[in-house]
């Protein structure tokens, strides 16, 4: 197998069960509710975060435990991407804010997080409409 096809497969597979693990946690942290909902949103985010964070130091050509290319895409893109993409954008925005680029990454975040919200409301209406 060529080698950008193996990394397509290991981010595939690794975002199969990081979608997996999020839907496990999910059910483990609470009931149906709008708050349990939030309340499960809110410790996946946080432990993918925390989970991508340690991964990309520790598994970095100079961290302690460097994975290859593949390895660290099915890590990182894949299995916490499958787990929740706000991972992705918090080790982004960390990384922009410890190089100095303080206001790339603080607008970046804003856009994102403000555009997403849009962007969820416009759905939401949309769907109203069709609905009808």
């Amino acid at each position: 197998m060529k080698g950008r096809a193996r990394v397509h497969i290991a981010v595939g597979c690794g975002a199969g069960i990081g979608a997996l693990l999020r839907y496990l946690l999910t059910g483990a942290v609470g009931g149906s509710s709008e708050s349990d909902a939030m309340v499960a949103t809110l410790v996946v985010n946080v432990v993918g975060s925390f989970a991508i964070a340690i991964l990309g130091e520790l598994t970095d050509r100079s961290g302690r435990f460097p994975l290859g290319e593949t390895a660290r895409h099915f890590a990182m893109a894949g299995l916490c991407g499958g787990f929740t993409t706000f991972s992705a954008l918090s080790f982004e925005t960390y990384l922009s804010l410890r190089s100095g680029e303080i206001l790339a990454g603080t607008a970046a975040l804003v856009a994102v997080i403000g555009l997403s919200l849009a962007a969820a409301a416009v759905g939401h209406l949309l769907a109203i409409r069709l609905n009808r």
